[in-house]
C-alpha cells in the first residue's frame, strides 16, 4: 500500500467514525407543536369542501395567478378525489391578498 492510499484510508475511518459519534451522542429531543386552528388562518366565507369541526383540515394559501400554485393543482385535484364524501376531511383554498 503507497502513501495515498493510507492517508484516504486513514481519512475514510476517520469520517465514518466521526459520522458514527454524532449520531449515536446526539440529544433526542422532540417537540410539541399544537395544531393550527384553521378559523384562525382563514378568512370568512373562504372556499370549503368539508365541514369546518372536520378532523383533518387541509388549507391551501394560494393565488389564482401564480404559477406553482397551478403546478399544484393536479396534485390537489388527486388528494380531494380521494377523500371526496368523507366527512372527516376538510379542505380550504385561501386566496392571497
Amino acid at each position: 500500500m503507497n502513501k495515498e492510499t493510507k492517508i484516504l484510508l486513514g481519512v475514510g475511518i476517520v469520517i465514518i467514525l466521526g459520522g458514527w459519534a454524532l449520531l449515536k451522542f446526539s440529544p433526542k429531543t422532540s417537540v410539541f407543536v399544537p395544531p393550527a386552528d384553521a378559523g384562525k388562518l382563514t378568512r370568512d366565507g373562504a372556499h370549503m369542501t368539508g365541514a369546518a369541526n372536520a378532523k383533518v383540515t387541509l388549507i391551501e394559501f394560494g393565488d389564482y395567478q401564480c404559477p406553482a400554485c397551478g403546478a399544484a393543482f393536479p396534485i390537489i385535484e388527486q388528494i380531494l378525489a380521494t377523500y371526496k364524501g368523507n366527512a372527516n376531511f376538510n379542505f380550504i383554498f385561501a386566496i392571497f391578498l
